[in-house]
């Protein structure tokens, strides 16, 4: 545990990550299913599963402030994921 940490802290830190970046990676993989022709559903559970699990890995060892860091960056990439995502599939769509 860090210096200045409590432990509610700490655990509403590693829920509110890995719950908040599941549901990110969760609709990532949906958005890639749709773009590439898979089953959605496993497409949403797998993408997240394991953004959910990668994230709860990294905040295990980060303070607050590097998990908002973490936060910040995860985000845009995430919102550039899925905003591929849906060009591909348009592109798809319109083509075939």
């Amino acid at each position: 545990m860090k210096a200045g940490d409590s432990r509610p802290e700490r655990i509403g830190r590693l829920i509110w990550g890995t719950v908040t970046f599941g549901l990110m990676g969760a609709l990532a993989g949906f958005v890639w299913a749709l773009a590439l022709g898979f089953d959605l559903s496993r497409g949403a559970l797998l993408g997240g599963v394991i953004s959910a699990t990668i994230v709860f890995v990294l905040l295990l060892g980060l303070s607050s402030l590097a998990a908002k860091g973490m936060a910040l960056m995860f985000g845009g990439a995430w919102g550039a994921i899925v905003v591929i995502g849906l060009l591909v599939w348009l592109v798809r769509s319109i083509i075939g």
